[in-house]
């Protein structure tokens, strides 16, 4: 089951005992194997920063996936924020 969080019900303290994956998790996996390539584009070179959810980060521990499917985007560079991974806050926590 692809989800938009992995660990379905696991908040809740439900357990549905399905397996779940984050779409970012299947498209990094198709990428590494050679699966899945997006397209050569036109576009100009454009530098991007990925925000850690709490829900992907904390809860989920899914910091590297998102990042793969965003380096691997023609065009696109990467450069990370100084608080990120674990390190970041959000919710006006510090």
């Amino acid at each position: 089951m692809a989800t938009r969080v992995s660990k379905v019900g696991g908040e809740a303290g439900i357990d549905f005992n399905i397996k779940s994956k984050h779409y970012s998790e299947i498209l990094a996996e198709k990428i590494a194997s050679g699966e899945f390539k997006f397209p050569a584009n036109g576009h100009n070179q454009c530098t991007v920063t990925w925000h850690d959810s709490c829900h992907m980060g904390r809860v989920s521990g899914l910091y590297e996936e998102p990042r793969q499917v965003v380096e691997a985007i023609p065009g696109v560079k990467l450069v990370e924020m100084e608080h990120n991974r674990r390190m970041h806050s959000a919710a006006a926590v510090c």
